[in-house]
């Protein structure tokens, strides 16, 4: 870490790019044991850079990170970086709307270009408030001198329904097509699942 205090935090490694907020959220605070398949497929990865995090007034959050594009732990010998970046906007308790984006930038040697674009809407984890839901949306462009450029989309919906501030159950429907020019690319899922919250609601 660079830097840091209340309301900034400044730090060089290897952490999770801000795309998506499903991605950027810890594992013990999902409502299942696998994310969306557009978190998974997108924003669910650790690079190698450089990351902020702070705070715009009562209200609104921000990330920004600047890596090497790849994921942890590989080379990247294309000499490409890529930008992110995410905006969150907390009008009231337990509302949460945002977007967030990201780009390649500075030289691609083979012509890379990785372009991702996200909105989120979050509401509930408030006490004694049981029903809580949460959905998002993301489009990915993909490209490369010599190859097809690819063009993806998709979301998911969560709902949640928590009893007795200890007992949860939830159900998510969850789309994806990785390529909207090719037919067959198309995946539809309904999840369900039960936690215990030890802590409570």
């Amino acid at each position: 870490s660079l830097a840091q205090d209340g309301c900034l935090s400044l730090s060089l490694g290897q952490k999770k790019i801000p795309i998506t907020e499903e991605g950027l959220r810890g594992s013990s605070m999902l409502d299942f044991v696998e994310r969306a398949r557009i978190t998974r497929t997108f924003s669910d990865r650790r690079e190698t850079g450089f990351f902020y995090k702070g705070e715009l007034g009562k209200y609104i959050g921000a990330y920004a990170s600047l890596t090497n594009g790849t994921p942890s732990n590989v080379v990247n010998y294309d000499k490409a970086l890529f930008g992110a970046a995410r905006v969150d906007i907390k009008p009231m308790t337990g509302l949460l709307v945002g977007a967030s984006g990201g780009a390649t930038v500075g030289g691609s040697v083979n012509n890379i270009q990785r372009d991702i674009l996200n909105g989120f809407l979050k509401y509930g984890n408030i006490a004694g408030l049981p029903l809580g839901f949460e959905a998002e949306y993301l489009s990915a462009t993909t490209g490369q001198t010599g190859k097809p450029t690819v063009k993806g989309d998709g979301y998911y919906a969560t709902v949640n329904y928590t009893i007795a501030t200890k007992y949860q159950v939830a159900v998510r429907y969850d789309f994806i097509d990785r390529n909207k020019d090719a037919a067959g690319n198309q995946v539809k899922t309904w999840t369900g699942g039960f936690n215990y919250l030890i802590k409570g609601n």
